[in-house]
This record gives structure tokens, C-alpha cells and sequence, in this order.
């Protein structure tokens, strides 16, 4: 009698009646178990968490990750595993893998014993970009005057002119990558979104933007906003102007304030005497004289 999974190898021709030897051989049974027990990627994390049934994950590695292992654990110990296309032993880490910037997919197969029955189990690794360094601003706009020269993101300083009744002003940055940080005089400031009110002085102010790139470069726009009078305005003298109004004789008193003086204009033209005043009017803008206000 020989028990399942054993098999005669050999037998001598008297081993029937007793005399002889035999020689038997077991043969294990084949299995259909294609199944593993666990898989770990180094570095990362598979996403979701291993489970046997769950044959496809996702990881996510930063770019200074250049390769990664994968360690299979098959259910059944007599099993074999391939790991894209490579064998590798069950419980054991694979050789390195290299990764490429973006999607890598890395496949395990599993042979049962049986050598039919197989089960895949892939992993998509995504290897991040580089950190950009890109710190430029695509735009920088002012709620009140206008940048000179124009915006350009290779200039970096600008000048404004407001009104004196500009007392603030807010700054609209836009960064090139949206990834970048952006502070206003150093305030964080959301890209393609106004800053704070800035308050401005009469005179000269100067607003600093910086951007910082993902990777820590930074750049560093300058907008000087002056306020009130300009340097040509100031050097103006104020305008004086010329009233004057007639009187019936040459001894007629003037108001106070006035001279008495002679002029050709009264009379429809024919001259009479006047009282007369030169003064400066009272309509100002930014601490200098814009028009004439005649008064008595």
C-alpha cells in the first residue's frame, strides 16, 4: 500500500514476495495559491495600505528618490515571484529599480505551483519634478498710478506717481509658478490677489515685493510711489494775479487793500481812475496755487 503523494521510484524483482528493496519518492501535491502575503516598497508607501486581494496601488516618491526595492512575500512557500521579469525570492527585497521623473509601473508575478495559475500585482511609483526656481511675477499692478516703465518680469524696479490725496495704496502680484510664495513689505500676499492697504507718506515711499520659488530662489521687485508734489511742481513759484476796479474820481479812497491807480479798461475804453491788487488765489493742490480765485 503506498499513501498519496508517494510514488515507487524502483523495486528489486523479489521485493513482492519480501525478500527484495523498494524505493518510493513523495511528491507533494501542486497548489493553485498564487496569492501573497505582503509587499513593501523602500522607500514610499503603497496607497491603498497591502492586501492579498488587492492587486494595483499607487506611491508617491519626492525626486530625490532615484530608485526603489520591492519586497514580495508569497502565501505559498513553493511559489515562484518575478518582479519585472526579475526572480526574486519570496520574503526577500528586490534588486534596485530605477525610477524616471513621473509614472514608473512596477509588476510582480506569481507562478503557483501548479505553473498555471499566476497573479499580478502592479505598483504605479510617481517620482516628483525638481523643486522650479522659477521666482518671476507674470504681472504687478497698483490700485492708484500707473508702474513706469511698463511691467515686465525681467525689470525689477519701478516708480508711481499719486495725488496727494492718494493716502494708500494696495499691490497686486502675480507669480509665474503658481507654487511660489509671495510677500508685499513683508506680508504674505496670495498671487493675482491686492495686498493690504499700503499707507504712503507725502513724498517718496518704497514697496518691496519678493517671490520665493519652490526651491528657495527668490526676487525682489521695487516700486517707489511718490506722493504729492513732483520736483518740477515745486519749483514753480506760485502765480500771481491782478484785480482792479473803478472809481468815479481821482480822490475817491480805495477799499483796504487796494491802491488807487488809473487804467485804460473803464469807460468803454476811454480810461478812468481804479483801485487795484495783485494777489495769489486760494484753490491749492498739493501745497501749490492751480487757479485763480478772485475775491473783494
Amino acid at each position: 500500500f503506498v499513501e498519496a503523494g508517494w510514488t515507487i521510484a524502483s523495486a528489486s524483482p523479489n521485493a513482492t514476495a519480501g525478500t527484495g528493496s523498494v524505493a518510493i519518492t513523495y511528491t507533494a501535491a501542486s497548489s493553485s495559491d498564487a496569492n501573497l502575503t505582503n509587499l513593501a516598497l523602500s522607500p514610499g508607501s503603497l496607497s491603498p495600505g497591502f492586501a492579498s486581494g488587492t492587486t494595483s496601488y499607487t506611491a508617491s516618491v519626492a525626486n530625490g528618490t532615484s530608485s526603489v526595492t520591492v519586497t514580495p512575500t508569497a502565501s505559498d512557500a513553493g511559489a515562484s515571484i518575478r518582479v519585472n521579469g526579475n526572480p526574486v525570492t519570496s520574503g526577500q527585497a528586490s534588486s534596485a529599480i530605477s525610477l524616471s521623473v513621473g509614472t514608473n509601473t512596477i509588476t510582480t508575478l506569481v507562478t503557483a505551483t501548479d505553473t498555471t495559475t499566476t497573479k499580478t500585482y502592479t505598483i504605479t511609483v510617481t517620482r516628483a519634478a525638481p523643486a522650479s526656481s522659477d521666482a518671476d511675477l507674470t504681472n504687478l499692478s497698483l490700485s492708484s498710478g500707473s508702474l513706469s516703465p511698463g511691467f515686465a518680469s525681467a525689470t525689477t524696479s519701478y516708480s508711481a506717481s499719486v495725488a496727494d490725496a492718494v493716502s494708500s495704496v494696495t499691490v497686486t502680484p502675480t507669480a509665474s509658478d503658481a507654487g511660489a510664495s509671495i510677500t508685499v513689505n513683508g506680508s504674505t500676499v496670495t498671487s493675482g490677489q491686492a495686498s493690504g492697504p499700503i499707507s504712503l507718506s507725502v513724498g517718496s515711499n518704497t514697496i518691496t515685493t519678493v517671490v520665493t520659488a519652490v526651491d528657495t530662489t527668490t526676487k525682489t521687485y521695487i516700486v517707489t510711489i511718490t506722493r504729492g508734489q513732483t520736483t518740477e511742481l515745486a519749483s514753480q513759484a506760485p502765480p500771481v494775479w491782478f484785480q482792479a476796479y473803478s472809481r468815479p474820481s481821482h480822490d475817491a479812497p480805495c477799499r483796504e487793500g487796494y491802491r488807487p491807480s488809473y487804467a485804460w479798461w473803464p469807460n468803454d475804453g476811454r480810461g478812468g481812475w481804479t483801485c487795484e491788487r495783485r494777489l495769489h488765489a486760494h484753490s491749492w493742490v498739493s501745497d501749490w496755487v492751480t487757479s485763480p480765485g478772485f475775491f473783494d
